[in-house]
């Protein structure tokens, strides 16, 4: 989970939902929301609701990466048994 954080200059505003989930309204013209986010590319759709009814809407897009660093080229590339007071050296790169 993720929380996405902005702010809206509104007076009268109501509410705001992102991706059609209320935000929380946190006073400073703040909201915030938790939300899961895809490895890669996210388009997040924020509306924002006065108390005469009007809606504004815009997307934005989040691009996130879960994916841990890739270990190349490893030596040893076999399992090595040492015995006591052996050692072995690992390179990577």
């Amino acid at each position: 989970m993720y929380t996405v954080k902005g702010s809206v200059t509104d007076e009268n505003i109501e509410s705001v939902e992102m991706n059609g989930a209320k935000a929380e309204l946190l006073g400073n013209d703040t909201y915030s929301h938790r939300m899961l986010l895809d490895n890669g590319e996210n388009v997040i759709e924020i509306t924002a609701t006065d108390k005469a009814g009007n809606k504004t809407t815009k997307n934005i897009t989040v691009f996130a990466k879960f994916e841990g660093p890739v270990i190349e080229k490893l030596t040893p590339q076999e399992d090595h048994y040492l015995d006591t007071g052996e050692s072995v050296k690992i390179t990577m790169v």
